[in-house]
């Protein structure tokens, strides 16, 4: 069973689209959809974890938890994923499950890259780029995992 608040927040949108650049609205092509910062922006934002409109990438993201008081590098479930070729490179962002069945589970929103902008939503659900749950081990390019005392950062709910 997850108790993680995070993930439970980012459960909402399993299936909606990957879109580069997306944050939850919809785009110049009318269309909706999530990168992986937008996805966890959105999540932190809905939790008043940081204020509304806040936009950083993943790098942005990364910097802003090492940054805060009382974070811990660990991969277990509510931490945030980092991956990217190093610390000064961080590329994709995602939030961990900890271990399911044994297998260490993230949910992310992954997919076509830039050229999702204009591309449509059936096409993008058809070649798994989406807000989705995936194995960590997926990706061979993991940085750190960092878990913020996210009870003492939430102001309300």
């Amino acid at each position: 069973m997850i108790n993680s608040l995070l993930a439970l927040m980012a459960f909402q949108f399993i299936n909606i689209p990957y879109r580069w650049g997306g944050n939850g609205t919809p785009n110049q092509y009318g269309y909706i959809g999530f990168d992986c910062s937008g996805l966890v922006v959105k999540v932190l934002e809905d939790l008043k974890i940081i204020p509304h409109g806040y936009d950083m990438t993943a790098q942005g993201i990364y910097n802003w938890c090492k940054g805060q008081p009382k974070g811990r590098s660990t991969l277990a479930c509510d931490s945030l994923l980092f991956f990217g070729s190093s610390r000064e490179r961080i590329k994709h962002v995602a939030i961990s499950l900890g271990v399911v069945d044994g297998i260490h589970m993230m949910i992310e929103a992954g997919g076509e890259g830039k050229g999702s902008e204009s591309i449509d939503t059936k096409t993008l659900l058809k070649r798994n780029a989406r807000v989705r749950i995936m194995p960590v081990s997926n990706r061979k390019d993991l940085i750190e995992g960092i878990q913020l005392p996210w009870n003492n950062l939430v102001k309300s709910i």
